[in-house]
């Protein structure tokens, strides 16, 4: 791991590394998982500490796109949105930004569409571009990629 990355405002960071390597822990002391007390040294966004900080404050500026997507018994809105704090309009943007508007329009639900917990009624790509749809939608500063095209075919890879 890497330490004192100072990174200008508005910049991207890529981390890269191998299996086992220490990404879960940096995205647990991120998120604010991990105990206080196991940490030496202080994180910092925008020279601001995350300790000090909600959690609340924190999370709504994270995002992560997991290896495997998580999905919720409901609606495709509510798994894209799942607090309503987004209108229709920006819902679907986020849809046609992750190019799923199409797969989206042509079902008579539309937004409404029934997902199960597994999300069944979406291929793997589809379902991998539901948490991408999230993290656009949510504008985050901090997007934490997790091996998000390992489950995906080809053309998904290649968009993500």
């Amino acid at each position: 791991m890497q330490r004192g990355i100072r990174q200008g405002i508005e910049s991207q960071i890529l981390m890269t590394s191998a299996e086992c390597a220490g990404k879960l822990s940096l995205f647990q002391a991120l998120f604010r998982f991990t105990d206080r007390s196991l940490i030496t040294g202080h994180i910092l966004i925008d020279d601001v500490d995350i300790s000090r900080i909600t959690l609340k404050l924190l999370r709504t500026h994270i995002s992560i796109i997991p290896q495997q997507a998580v999905l919720f018994s409901g609606s495709l809105q509510s798994n894209l949105d799942p607090f309503n704090h987004y209108s229709d309009g920006q819902c679907w943007k986020a849809f046609e930004d992750v190019q799923l508007k199409k797969f989206v329009s042509d079902h008579s639900e539309r937004l409404l569409l029934p997902i199960a917990e597994s999300g069944i009624k979406l291929n793997a790509g589809q379902r991998q571009l539901v948490p991408v749809a999230r993290a656009i939608l949510k504008q985050s500063k901090i997007l934490l990629i997790d091996e998000a095209t390992a489950n995906v075919d080809p053309a998904t890879d290649t968009f993500i």
